[in-house]
């Protein structure tokens, strides 16, 4: 289910009556929620459900309440295609992220962490392909962002701040790689589930397995947990979704000293942040596994 708000707003002094519509979701799919703002704000604009309109702007998947029924049909029936209803909600955070606004930005995060994920999106597989392949999925602004939160690691030492005006944008930064690390774990699940031969193709590339790749980044967020307690759970789901791609990239990540990260960051877990523990068992028990 989506559920949003739809306020209303006139002036009171204003002789024309001119109407102002407001839609805000609190929650749900972000893909069915774009195609109702779609099909209310056409209502509002005088639109008729009967007129023709581009194929692109039809989704057959919206259902709207019968408070929205147009004459004799529903609004949504306007917009049939859901795969415009996809690459619109993906674009729609892409968008977003190149905002120069903080909110925007985290507003943007806060939607790939809902679309890359397969339990609550169906777009889960195009904005997962957004995410893990860039270019070749034609979103490389997504791709390149979210790389380059997960790279940019905040600082554990809080001496490190030399002038405490910046202690805000510390912390975002800190929200945003937290919040970076969680679509990178979404999209990499969604993407094993769905194609897991081209996922082993990029997470034994350079980008991932080289000395400044992304595997790096997480183990060194593993051997922070005591830090950065949340952000070392969001990194030791990504290690245990890659341990499940394949033997080769289980032999490498094992290589890399992997199951003794995973033990220490295990002990803090089980201290404080019980899904972090759950994570770093999964992962332990699936290196066990391989030496059997």
């Amino acid at each position: 289910h989506t559920r949003f708000y739809v306020r209303l707003y006139r002036n009171s002094n204003d002789t024309d009556s001119i109407i102002l519509v407001e839609l805000q979701k609190a929650d749900g799919d972000s893909v069915d929620y774009m195609a109702c703002v779609r099909a209310i704000l056409a209502a509002a604009q005088g639109g008729d459900a009967d007129g023709e309109m581009p194929l692109r702007r039809r989704c057959s998947s919206l259902t709207l309440p019968p408070s929205l029924v147009h004459g004799k049909k529903i609004i949504a029936n306007t917009f049939q295609n859901e795969d415009y209803a996809v690459a619109s909600s993906v674009q729609c955070a892409e968008d977003l992220l190149l905002k120069d606004r903080m909110d925007a930005v985290q507003l943007g995060l806060d939607s790939l962490i809902l679309l890359t994920d397969s339990e609550k999106s169906h777009a889960s597989k195009s904005a997962a392909n957004a995410v893990l392949y860039g270019d070749s999925a034609g979103h490389a602004t997504i791709k390149n962002f979210i790389f380059d939160q997960v790279n940019r690691r905040p600082s554990s030492d809080d001496n490190d701040q030399e002038d405490r005006s910046s202690d805000f944008a510390m912390r975002q930064e800190a929200i945003m790689h937290n919040m970076a690390l969680a679509v990178l774990g979404n999209a990499l699940q969604t993407a094993l589930d769905h194609d897991r031969s081209s996922l082993e193709a990029i997470v034994i590339s350079e980008e991932w397995m080289g000395d400044s790749g992304i595997v790096n980044v997480l183990l060194s967020e593993l051997s922070n947990a005591n830090h950065r307690t949340h952000d070392a759970y969001h990194a030791a789901r990504c290690l245990a979704i890659m341990l499940e791609i394949s033997p080769e990239v289980k032999k490498k990540l094992a290589a890399r000293g992997l199951e003794n990260v995973m033990k220490s960051s295990r002990r803090v877990g089980r201290s404080r942040h019980s899904l972090l523990a759950n994570e770093c068992d999964a992962a332990l028990s699936l290196l066990e596994k391989r030496r059997k």
